[in-house]
């Protein structure tokens, strides 16, 4: 996930001693933060639950670009118009089929040899060159991005800050400003949930809403078991470059397995997958 990323953001704005004093001074706000927030049972057509949500679609994407800003100042972006654009693409016709309309995804490839990819609240997904140069087809990429739109869709980040985090977070965005020490700080311990990886449960959600996701706008889902089986080729030949996957997600033998039977599920058959090659 972010790893590198979450040290230094970690001990700039974690580090200030008041720091339980000002969470435990927010809990005053509770009451109005709930108001304010539009808190509600909505049900969620990515998981098919009805979901208690308090943490809304604009607080959400305010906390994602906080967490884009820092993500952008810490990992060097890609300056290949070219491969930058192939990820756009492919993200746009995703995102345009996937269940949460109310956001606008923005897709960026960030220069690095390790294999991985990871999404922010609101729509920032953020994906590897070292991904980006073993994928073998368009299939590939588009089941591994539509795996981070699946983690955003699913709401996958704003219920765990949510259980983690309460109303703190939220009674500081809706009471500070951007700037604030607690916002700051809550967009700190975002990240730390971030490098700590998704439940084993949100990851398999995840990689079912890919597959979903890729079939619809035209791909193969069958790109999401030749991914998986490639990342098992690669913990053999090049171990530190998949090291941050391995630790953050399920075993990848479940994971494939757990894909052939959605493939199943959607009614299609385990033959052979194309891998055309794609320029770089």
């Amino acid at each position: 996930m972010v790893d590198s990323v979450v040290p230094s953001i970690r001990h700039q704005y974690m580090s200030c001693p008041s720091a339980r004093w000002r969470y435990c001074s927010l809990v005053v706000c509770l009451f109005w933060a709930v108001c304010l927030s539009g808190c509600a049972t909505i049900y969620n057509p990515a998981t098919g639950r009805q979901e208690f949500i308090f943490i809304d679609t604009a607080v959400e994407r305010r906390l994602g670009q906080q967490a884009a800003t820092e993500v952008d100042r810490q990992l060097p972006l890609s300056r290949d118009p070219q491969r930058a654009q192939r990820i756009e693409q492919i993200g746009r016709k995703l995102a345009a089929v996937s269940d949460r309309q109310d956001l606008r995804f923005q897709f960026y490839l960030v220069e690095g040899s390790e294999v991985n990819a990871f999404a922010l609240p609101g729509g920032f997904i953020y994906l590897y060159a070292g991904l980006l140069d073993h994928v073998r087809s368009d299939d590939e990429l588009a089941n591994v991005l539509g795996h981070e739109i699946g983690h955003v869709a699913a709401r996958h980040h704003v219920k765990q800050m949510q259980s983690v985090l309460g109303y703190q977070v939220l009674s500081s965005l809706v009471f500070r400003d951007t700037k604030s020490p607690e916002l700051q700080r809550g967009v700190a311990m975002m990240f730390d949930l971030i490098s700590k990886g998704y439940s084993r449960e949100d990851e398999l959600e995840a990689d079912r809403l890919g597959m979903r996701y890729a079939q619809r706008a035209g791909y193969q889902p069958l790109g999401m078991v030749s991914f998986l089986e490639l990342l098992q080729q690669l913990q053999q030949s090049e171990p530190s470059s998949v090291l941050t996957i391995f630790q953050t997600h399920p075993a990848v033998s479940e994971r494939i397995i757990r894909a052939r039977q959605e493939i199943e599920h959607l009614g299609l058959g385990e033959g052979e997958i194309a891998l055309p090659a794609v320029s770089q």
